[in-house]
């Protein structure tokens, strides 16, 4: 790799790494609430008819 090579590498960085930045957080925030949903949802489906039994009694 050249010199000129890097340079050019370098700008084409340096101008996209905020862009980068915000993309994987925002990728981050929508899988984590994703996942928080997907469990919440699972485990108070499984542990409902628990709960529901022993409130009935």
């Amino acid at each position: 790799m050249s010199v000129k090579d890097r340079k050019k590498w370098e700008t084409i960085l340096t101008k996209w790494t905020p862009f980068f930045i915000i993309a994987c957080g925002l990728i981050g925030i929508v899988l984590g609430s994703f996942l928080a949903y997907f469990f919440r949802v699972n485990f108070h489906m499984m542990y409902l008819p628990v709960v529901w039994l022993q409130l009935s009694f």
